[in-house]
C-alpha cells in the first residue's frame, strides 16, 4: 500500500470510529484526520494569494466605482416580475430576466419590455420548469428544461429541442457551438457538449457532498475563462474558452474553506455543518466580468465582506463591509449581493426594489446634497403611486 492509499484508508477508518465515539474525547483523532486529509492539495491553474486588509473607516461605495447606471424597469401587467428574480443576463444591450413565474422577460437598455417567453406545458416548445437559460450570439435563446434544451429564435418562436442524457441544473453557451452543463449525473458534475447535445468530455467526479444548486454556476472570469466554484470552498474549476480545456485552481489562499475540509465536515455534521461550525470562513456568492471578480467571504460568526478582485493585477482592490455607505441606492450596504444572480461581460448588475429605495432616501436625508440622492428623489417625486408592486430597479456598475 503506498502512502497516498494509506492516508485515504486511515482517513475513512478514523472517520467511521469518530462518528461512533464522543467527539470531545477523541479530538486528537479529528486533528490527525485533518492533517492527513487536507495536506498536499495542489493547483495547476491560477492561485490568488493576497487579501487586502479590511478597512475600518466607512467608505462611500460610489468612490470605488468607475461608473454606475440605474435602469428603472417598467411595470405593466405583461412585464411584472414579482418578488423573486432567478437570473439576469445582459446581452447585446438587452436585459433577460427569469422569474419565479417561470417566465423569461426581455427588456431594452432603457427598461422597456421588448418580449417574453412564457410557455409552460408539455407540448412542442413548452417547458415544465425554466431551470436555466442562455443567449446565443445571434440572440436566439436556449432554455434548460429538465433533460432537454429548448431553442427559440430572438422573437421567442420555437425552433427545436435538444435532448440530453442527464438532468442539468445550469448551462453556459460557449462560442455558440459548445455548451457547459452543471449536472446531477452519477459520473461527472460538469459536462461539455456540442450544439447537438453530444457529450465531448466531463470534469469533476460527482461526490454530491459539495454539490450546491446555484442560479448561476458558470461565472465569467476575464476575457477567456469561465470559473465554477466547488461547494462553498475556495476550490474552483476553470474552463479556457480558447483552448477548450479544464483546469483546477484556488480562488484565494487565506484561511478559507477548502473542498477537502468541506467534504470532511459534511461527513460528520451533514448538510448543516455550518450551523455547528459558525467560525468557518467560506465563500458565499460569486460574480464576474472581464475585469473583476466579486465574491462574498466570511463566516456566520464574524460576518461577511464583499471582496473585489482585480483580474489584471491578481489582487484585492476593494473590500466592502457593512460599515460602508451605500450612496447608490441608499438601501443596504450589501446591495451588491444580488450581483451573484447576474451575468454580463462588461459590468456587474444588481437590483433593488423601489419601495426599499424610497425607504432609504427617507431615512438618509443627510445625503440630500448628494447628486445621486437628488436624482433618485426626483424619480419618486414624479411617481406618487404605491410602490409595493413596482418592478425592481437594475443597477449596472463597473469598479475602478
Amino acid at each position: 500500500m503506498n502512502w497516498h492509499n494509506l492516508k485515504e484508508n486511515l482517513t475513512y477508518d478514523a472517520l467511521s470510529l469518530l462518528l461512533n465515539l464522543q467527539k470531545m474525547k477523541y479530538l486528537f483523532l479529528t486533528i490527525l484526520i485533518f492533517t492527513l486529509g487536507c495536506s498536499g492539495e495542489k493547483y495547476s491553474g491560477e492561485a490568488i494569494t493576497c487579501l487586502k486588509p479590511e478597512v475600518d473607516k466607512p467608505q462611500c461605495i460610489s468612490d470605488m466605482l468607475k461608473s454606475f447606471r440605474l435602469i428603472w424597469l417598467e411595470t405593466t401587467e405583461q412585464s411584472l416580475i414579482g418578488n423573486h428574480i432567478g437570473k439576469i443576463k445582459k446581452h447585446n444591450d438587452k436585459y433577460y430576466i427569469s422569474t419565479d413565474r417561470k417566465e423569461l422577460l426581455i427588456f431594452d437598455k432603457n427598461g422597456f419590455l421588448i418580449n417574453k417567453i412564457s410557455k409552460i406545458g408539455n407540448g412542442p416548445g413548452e417547458y415544465i420548469q425554466l431551470c436555466d437559460y442562455d443567449i446565443f450570439e445571434n440572440d436566439n435563446i436556449a432554455i434548460l428544461n429538465a433533460n432537454e434544451l429548448i431553442i427559440y429564435d430572438k422573437e421567442g418562436v420555437y425552433m427545436k429541442n435538444i435532448p440530453l442524457p442527464f438532468m442539468p441544473f445550469n448551462m453556459k453557451i460557449i462560442n455558440d457551438d459548445r455548451i457547459l452543463l452543471y449536472t446531477s449525473d452519477e459520473k461527472y458534475m460538469i459536462y461539455e457538449i456540442d450544439a447537438l447535445g453530444k457529450i465531448i468530455k466531463g470534469k469533476n467526479k460527482n461526490t454530491r457532498s459539495t454539490q450546491l444548486g446555484r442560479n448561476i454556476a458558470f461565472i465569467t472570469y476575464g476575457d477567456s475563462k469561465i470559473i465554477t466554484q466547488s461547494g462553498r470552498s475556495k476550490d474552483c474549476t476553470f474552463y479556457d474558452i480558447h483552448t477548450q480545456e479544464f483546469d483546477s485552481a484556488e480562488l484565494v489562499c487565506d484561511d478559507i474553506l477548502t473542498a477537502t475540509k468541506e467534504k470532511f465536515y459534511m461527513k460528520i455534521y451533514g448538510g448543516n455543518y455550518l450551523e455547528n461550525l459558525s467560525h468557518v470562513k467560506f465563500i458565499d456568492g460569486i460574480s464576474g466580468c472581464n475585469t473583476h471578480l466579486l465574491f462574498g467571504c466570511g463566516s456566520l460568526q464574524s460576518g461577511f465582506t464583499i471582496q473585489v478582485l482585480d483580474l489584471k493585477e491578481k489582487s484585492i482592490h476593494h473590500v466592502i463591509s457593512s460599515n460602508d455607505i451605500n450612496d447608490i441606492t441608499f438601501t443596504s450596504s450589501f446591495f451588491m449581493e444580488y450581483a451573484c444572480l447576474a451575468e454580463s461581460k462588461d459590468c456587474f448588475i444588481t437590483y433593488a426594489f423601489p419601495k426599499d429605495i424610497q425607504m432609504g432616501i427617507e431615512e438618509h436625508k443627510e445625503f440630500m446634497d448628494n447628486p445621486n440622492y437628488r436624482d433618485i428623489e426626483k424619480v419618486f417625486l414624479s411617481n406618487k403611486e404605491e410602490l409595493q408592486d413596482e418592478n425592481p430597479c437594475l443597477v449596472e456598475f463597473i469598479f475602478k
